[in-house]
């Protein structure tokens, strides 16, 4: 994938998150962002709980490198990772977000300024934003 938005919207069942999870396999660095902790790690993907574990992780393998593959299944309190995985992706930059179910994160009137700012302006960062929700 190269510079996507891309949303899968249906209903709870209708299989969004597996078609994801297989559009996103190939992705050689990535953060799944996972408030209900349903997203299906791959072999070789490291588990956070903690936004400050996410930034040390990154920090501690050198993700601002392009040449660094990655990839961070990213479990925290909704209100905590609406802020920290979008800005964490556009501060790192080169990856792909998964975020499985928008709903957390934003509301149809509210946008949380670091994805506000990925929608804007992640094609200069090559940030890929992938998400699921249950409502467009």
């Amino acid at each position: 994938m190269r510079n996507l938005i891309l949303t899968a919207t249906g209903k709870k069942g209708y299989g969004k998150t597996t078609l994801l999870a297989q559009l996103v396999a190939p992705c050689r660095r990535a953060i799944f962002a996972d408030p209900e902790g349903k997203w299906p790690a791959r072999p070789g993907d490291v588990e956070v709980r903690r936004a400050v574990e996410l930034l040390d992780y990154l920090a501690d393998i050198g993700a601002a490198d392009p040449a660094v593959p990655f990839g961070v299944v990213y479990r925290d309190d909704a209100d905590v990772m609406k802020a920290a995985a979008p800005a964490l992706a556009f501060g790192v930059r080169n990856l792909t977000l998964v975020v499985d179910e928008l709903a957390w994160l934003c509301t149809p009137w509210e946008l949380p300024i670091y994805l506000r700012r990925l929608l804007q302006f992640g094609r200069e960062r090559r940030v890929n934003l992938v998400g699921t929700t249950r409502e467009p």
